[in-house]
């Protein structure tokens, strides 16, 4: 991702920001956490909308999604404690396997 694409979406964080900031129960509910890819890094831990400041993000590297998808999970699995749709959804999303079912018992016959 380049140029007005990454504008795009650097535009769309300041955006999100200033949604969530007018909206009083948001605020009180909505944590946001960021994985940038190209590494696989998180750039953002959980924190709460308040305290979110949208951060300029760059183009560098190789896009890993499956990867980052996966790491994402991890890190919403931890936060929530709801772990047993990792490992299918980052499989589905790393062979495109559009079929749920199909990926879950794809997923489990590899561990």
């Amino acid at each position: 991702m380049d140029g007005p694409a990454l504008d795009a979406l650097n535009d769309g964080l300041v955006q999100f920001k200033d949604e969530l900031a007018a909206d009083a129960l948001a605020l009180q509910r909505v944590e946001i956490g960021i994985v940038t890819f190209g590494p696989v890094e998180i750039h953002t831990p959980f924190i709460e909308a308040g305290a979110f400041m949208p951060p300029v993000l760059l183009a560098r590297g190789d896009t890993p999604l499956g990867e980052a998808i996966t790491t994402g999970l991890k890190m919403l699995g931890k936060r929530t404690g709801i772990t047993g749709c990792v490992t299918a959804a980052s499989y589905a999303a790393t062979t495109r396997r559009s079929h749920w079912r199909a990926a879950s018992a794809a997923a489990s016959a590899h561990p």
